[in-house]
């Protein structure tokens, strides 16, 4: 069976390297399903979750936004920040929503307010994408 060549990398680390049968990702135009001898695209990426599927496991992560290219049966991400979706820790991704939204309501300067507005949008994203995988294992 054909597979993909993935890696996942932020700028401090590679957060995934390996091979995989579908890889699904948060493109800005919804979700987009990557199989091998997909067509090359190269897109920006929406905060969300990512899932890596082979015939043995799932694997879900959570961006906070990036870029994906496609070429060749091989996906490259590059994602401003990642993370293994069970590492999220719940309240500090509470935390740091609060105090980017304080930040937007002082009306700081416009590069704070984008900074936090990007924080809004990737915390809300985690915490989304964690409460959904810690329900589905509750069942």
């Amino acid at each position: 069976m054909k597979l993909l060549d993935i890696e996942i990398v932020t700028a401090e680390k590679t957060i995934f390297s390996g091979q995989a049968s579908l890889i699904q990702i948060p493109g800005i135009e919804g979700e987009l399903g990557i199989l091998p001898s997909h067509a090359p695209i190269i897109t920006e990426l929406d905060p969300g979750e990512v899932l890596i599927k082979n015939e043995k496991e799932v694997l879900s992560l959570v961006l906070s936004g990036g870029f994906v290219e496609v070429f060749n049966d091989k996906v490259t991400i590059l994602a401003d920040a990642a993370e293994r979706t069970n590492e999220i820790d719940i309240e500090k991704t509470k935390e740091a929503i609060e105090k980017a939204e304080k930040i937007v309501e002082s009306k700081g300067s416009d590069i704070d307010i984008q900074k936090a507005l990007f924080v809004i949008r990737a915390s809300k994203a985690q915490l989304r994408v964690a409460n959904r995988r810690r329900s589905t294992k509750s069942l």
